[in-house]
């Protein structure tokens, strides 16, 4: 475990796997959704927690947090964005051409059959820069502002930075907790929704077994990740974070140029920072050692 990592007392809601453990209860998944897209859903289903998809041959794999389905034949990705990587916009696209892919495949479905398809991203910096806490895009004709596709593909991108009188104060609550999930937000905010969310972060926070899966949760990322690159490759990994961090570039950034997750890089970023002066061989023998 790495020095700076908080405690699993310490998690807020955009913790990953806070976030990922809160999300696995589908009534709190379900009247999440509804605040966030403004409509109501029957019922939704909790298809694989941490599914990461690889549709096609040597394509780039996607680790999707939560991925739901519901009675309405729609599908939703949500996705707790805690570091800027600078890739929005393009992180949707692939997200949603995935799953069209994989239901089109695996499925044997026409493309008019496709379903539904909502990737929401719940970050906590203002990715657009309008002071919004919410943006919500589909697509639409430029020629033609009132003619759209209609081809049921949706992004929603809520921001806990924002500053303009956009959404209600509830939504306005609900996106300062996941920065402070406090008791003193819920109370606050005097919302059923937020008390249902906090119960479920008690509940986890209290549990001997949740506290163990916490140890062992982002070592295994990390773990998984190393093992499969060369020492090679490390040591060149290496020495790229080692160059972006002395010119003073933030983890977020340093994954975005790097084309990495910044969960799998943050431990060379650590390392880097205890000592800039030390070599990359150094670094990688003491990564090693911690796994």
């Amino acid at each position: 475990m790495t020095k700076n990592r908080p405690t699993l007392q310490e998690l807020n809601l955009s913790d990953d796997f806070l976030f990922a453990k809160v999300m696995e209860n589908e009534e709190v998944c379900r009247r999440l959704l509804e605040k966030i897209l403004d409509l109501k859903i029957k019922k939704v289903r909790f298809v694989e927690p941490q599914l990461t998809k690889d549709v096609v041959h040597d394509a780039k794999s996607v680790r999707l947090d939560i991925f739901l389905d519901d009675e309405e034949n729609s599908v939703y990705t949500v996705e707790m964005q805690k570091y800027n990587e600078y890739n929005i916009p393009k992180r949707s696209r692939y997200y949603h051409s995935i799953v069209d892919v994989e239901q089109l495949l695996k499925k044997g479905m026409s493309y008019n059959e496709l379903r539904g398809n909502y990737v929401i991203f719940l970050c906590l910096f203002d990715f657009f820069g309008y002071g919004r806490h919410k943006y919500s895009f589909r697509h639409r004709c430029e020629e033609e502002s009132g003619l759209e596709l209609k081809d049921e593909a949706y992004t929603i991108v809520l921001n806990t930075r924002g500053t303009a009188d956009d959404v209600d104060d509830e939504m306005k609550a609900l996106l300062q907790y996941i920065e402070e999930s406090t008791d003193e937000v819920v109370e606050r905010s005097g919302s059923d929704l937020l008390a249902l969310i906090h119960s479920q972060v008690k509940e986890i926070k209290s549990s001997r077994g949740s506290e163990v899966s916490y140890m062992k949760f982002e070592e295994l990322l990390q773990k998984e990740y190393f093992e499969g690159r060369s020492e090679g490759e490390l040591l060149k990994l290496i020495q790229q974070v080692k160059k972006k961090c002395l010119k003073g570039k933030p983890l977020g950034q340093i994954a975005e140029e790097l084309e990495e997750e910044a969960v799998n890089i943050r431990p060379i970023v650590e390392k880097v920072m205890e000592d800039m002066e030390r070599s990359e061989e150094e670094i990688l023998e003491e990564l090693k050692g911690e796994r």
